[in-house]
């Protein structure tokens, strides 16, 4: 019975360097940027599309997904009725393999409506930026996972979390 703990042991114990040696392999000094599409607030009062950015640095996930409220930018003077939705996420990277790749992550996703007020804006180097205040907010913690497809210097994401369901493509460098 001792003998088959001890190989249990060395069996889990070369697992363990194995897996670490293979996360180190993927994910030290790699850098990847992408975009993603999709949509936010699958579920919830209201679901909406929007388009964002994600980022690998040294195997950490980070992401970001808006969909900006349609008169952010009007140059009419009014007051609209819009709608607005986020999510964003943070997780590590854990390699299967060089090509497969799956990032448990968390964050926070939100969708609301409001109203955005033509006649209260101000004006930057980027243009006219209209105010927008929430009148009703439904959000909270998301959770879920990113899965990665590497074929060399391209990334294939496919998400899926409790506030949104999103693809993308981004380069590794």
């Amino acid at each position: 019975m001792r003998k088959i703990l001890v190989l249990i042991v060395f069996f889990i114990t070369g697992l363990s360097v194995m897996a670490q040696s293979r996360i180190a392999e993927v994910n030290n000094n790699k850098y990847a940027i992408g975009i993603q599409f999709g949509e936010v607030g699958i579920g919830k009062s209201q679901t909406l599309f929007g388009g964002g950015i994600n980022a690998i640095i040294w195997g950490v996930y980070v992401d970001f997904l808006l969909h900006p409220n349609a008169h952010h930018s009007s140059t009419e003077v009014g007051t609209w009725h819009d709608k607005q939705g986020i999510a964003t996420h943070i997780g590590y990277q854990i390699p299967f393999s060089k090509t497969f790749r799956i990032i448990p992550m968390i964050g926070y996703g939100e969708v609301n409506e409001g109203i955005t007020d033509g006649s209260d804006y101000s004006i930057d180097g980027s243009g006219v930026h209209n105010k927008y205040h929430a009148t009703s907010r439904d959000g909270g913690f998301d959770f879920g996972a990113a899965f990665v497809l590497n074929f060399g210097i391209l990334n294939i994401y496919a998400t899926t979390t409790y506030w949104s369901l999103s693809a993308g493509v981004g380069i590794e460098f």
